[in-house]
Parts: structure tokens; sequence; C-alpha cells
């Protein structure tokens, strides 16, 4: 094999190595993220199983299972009057829409 030959190989080499070097690290990444949404998911059945008929809600149940609650200034369109709302529940994140 010629030196040439041999040079265009090992680069090749190499750029295939870091392409599965970052495809690895990527992976790992989404395994670590979806080991983490498996736990809090796991966490947010366990809580919620604590209240399963709810009634009525209390200071007590609203503190265990809400993160927290952004409230948007208001605003006024066509004469009425909206505001969002977002509700951040613990280990699982913001309401959906």
């Amino acid at each position: 094999m010629s030196d040439y030959n041999y040079s265009v190989m090992f680069k090749k080499y190499q750029e295939e190595q870091e392409t599965q070097r970052l495809k690895e690290k990527e992976l790992k990444k989404r395994i670590e993220a979806n080991s983490q949404s498996f736990d809090n998911a796991a966490k947010w059945i366990e809580l919620i199983k604590q209240y399963g008929n709810i009634q009525q809600l209390d200071v007590t149940i609203v503190n265990e299972l809400i993160e927290k609650i952004l409230i948007h200034e208001a605003k006024k369109e066509n004469g009425k009057r909206t505001q969002k709302i977002e509700i951040y529940y613990r280990f699982i994140g913001k309401a959906s829409d």
C-alpha cells in the first residue's frame, strides 16, 4: 500500500471514528434524558396515587402537586380580557396549552 493510499484511508478512518464518538455522546445524552423522564414519571405516579380521588383542592395538595404557576399580564382584545396562566407540575413539567 502506498503512503498516499494509507494517508487517505487513515484520514477516512479518523473521520469515521470522530463521527461515531459524536453519535455515542448524543445517544448517551438521550439515554440520560429518557432515564430522567422515566424516573420523574414514576415519582409523579407515586405522588398522584396519594390523591387519586381528589374532591377538593387545598393548600397541601397544590403544594405537593404543583411546582409553580406563572400568571402573565392580562390583555384586552376586542373587548375581551384574556390572561395566560402556565402550570408547572412537580416532576413532569408544564401542562400543555
